[in-house]
């Protein structure tokens, strides 16, 4: 029953070519072929994502949630904060 059968309306050795498998190409091919392909490069992968879950939520708020914008000296900008070094002081940065 496995035998190759020509399907009609093209001549045998000119049949259209399939689509690549959805797993081997694109942003799910590249996922699994660079970060899924081993177990260590599971972990590592895992890993990864947990430290950057860990670091860049508290690093947004200390720069831009928690900052102070406008203060006229450092002890006024520690003393809008409500612990000192809470956030970030960007009442001394000025642009040119």
């Amino acid at each position: 029953m496995a035998q190759n059968q020509a399907i009609p309306g093209y001549t045998p050795g000119t049949h259209p070519d399939l689509p690549p498998p959805v797993r081997t190409t694109g942003m799910v091919g590249w996922v699994r072929t660079n970060l899924l392909s081993s177990p260590l490069n599971i972990a590592l992968t895992l890993f990864s994502i947990w430290l950057l879950w860990s670091i860049v939520p508290p690093a947004f708020n200390w720069v831009l949630t928690d900052a102070i914008w406008s203060a006229d000296t450092r002890k006024e900008c520690w003393a809008l904060m409500s612990a000192p070094r809470d956030g970030a002081c960007w009442a001394f940065i000025r642009g040119s």
